[in-house]
């Protein structure tokens, strides 16, 4: 490590608002941290950063900056691979936030590039460290409830306007990797991975709405791998078109888990007819958002201090990125600039294909069968 004395020195590629609103609140809370340098070739955006930055100096490019241990890189994952680079030869750690890659190829070739350096490299997933996503997982591994037997995840809201600038990055596909699933569903696919510590699944039946090839609305099911052999089914969807009931949902032998997407949200245990038996609660992980990026923080400075993988080492993140590729790959896709209608299926033995243009959608797992069902709100 470079800093002073047990200090150690951050940099910061991208000023955008992720590393504004919640990395650098928690950086300059962090013991034993220094925000040393704010990188971003728009000037006013990186001068407001620095502002809160405690001293640090800006650059408009990376390779101008000095050294540092560590680099938050938060730029959009389509502009990251040339900056990586500089950052590995450097010999600086990289924490990324998500999407970590775009494919399976690119996940392994930095990983192999960062190995090859002797650096670190995280992924910014912080809802495995919420309360309810690390205790469902405990409480799974134990088989308290017995053996998971399907799962459903899905989040989404209707997106009337986006409220940014013309040249968004999300309107960019070759910036952003993709739309709705690989912004959302990257975080939520990876939440339900860690839940269920999924090691594999089989090739995903995906259906997507799309608009100047961005996905407005992915809908995906596949089989994964759990327990070494045991295959679950799971359905997930994302979506910008529909308020969705957002939420993963994991019916095993003896109950269901309800667990949210939201730090606070607590993991509640169902009955087999859908009717709440209780809250869970210990305490363990985060209940609010700045502490899961604290806790994040934390272990990827332990990790690169020590060089031993933490939660969020980037090699955790392989199945949820080669799922997300996956997706893509199988997706049937329906163009709305063709004037194309978003259609909503119904899985297994729930309601029959739908329709929905203009209405609010929610998903309610606890459906005929105990089957995904998909309810129309007029």
């Amino acid at each position: 490590m470079r800093g002073v004395g047990n200090m150690v020195s951050i940099g910061i590629l991208g000023a955008g608002s992720v590393a504004e609103i919640y990395h650098v609140p928690v950086l300059r809370n962090l013991s034993g941290a220094s925000i040393a340098w704010v990188c971003d070739r728009d000037e006013a955006r990186a001068r407001r950063l620095q502002r809160v930055c405690r001293g640090a100096r800006i650059f408009a490019r990376i390779e101008e900056c000095p050294d540092v241990d560590v680099v938050l890189v938060a730029i959009p994952v389509g502009y990251r691979r040339d900056p990586l680079r500089h950052i590995f030869r450097s010999g600086w750690h990289a924490l990324c936030e998500k999407p970590f890659a775009v494919t399976l190829a690119d996940h392994d070739a930095i990983l192999a590039e960062a190995a090859t350096r002797g650096v670190q490299v995280g992924v910014g997933l912080m809802r495995r460290y919420y309360r309810s996503t690390m205790l469902a997982r405990r409480l799974i591994a134990s088989g308290a409830f017995g053996a998971v037997e399907e799962v459903w995840a899905s989040e989404g809201a209707r997106m009337l306007a986006t409220g940014r600038e013309e040249g968004w990055y999300q309107s960019n596909a070759r910036a952003a990797g993709g739309g709705v699933l690989m912004e959302t569903g990257s975080h939520l696919i990876d939440q339900a991975f860690t839940i269920l510590d999924a090691s594999g699944f089989g090739p995903p039946q995906c259906e997507q709405v799309a608009f100047k090839d961005i996905d407005l609305e992915t809908r995906a099911v596949s089989d994964l791998e759990i327990g070494g052999s045991q295959r679950v089914k799971f359905t997930v969807v994302v979506s910008r078109l529909n308020d969705l009931h957002s939420g993963i949902h994991v019916r095993l032998s003896n109950a269901m888990l309800k667990v949210g997407v939201l730090p606070d949200a607590p993991l509640i245990a169902l009955g087999s007819d859908g009717a709440p038996l209780g809250r869970i609660e210990e305490d363990i992980g985060a209940s609010h958002v700045y502490q899961a990026f604290y806790l994040e923080w934390e272990d990827f400075v332990a990790q690169c201090t020590s060089g031993r993988p933490s939660a969020v080492s980037a090699e955790t993140a392989r199945q949820a990125t080669a799922f997300i590729e996956a997706c893509y790959g199988h997706a049937t896709t329906t163009d709305r600039r063709n004037g194309g209608e978003s259609v909503w299926m119904g899985y297994g033995k729930g309601p029959g294909s739908r329709t929905a243009h203009a209405h609010s959608c929610y998903i309610d797992p606890v459906g005929i069968d105990g089957l995904i069902a998909l309810h129309l709100v007029q």
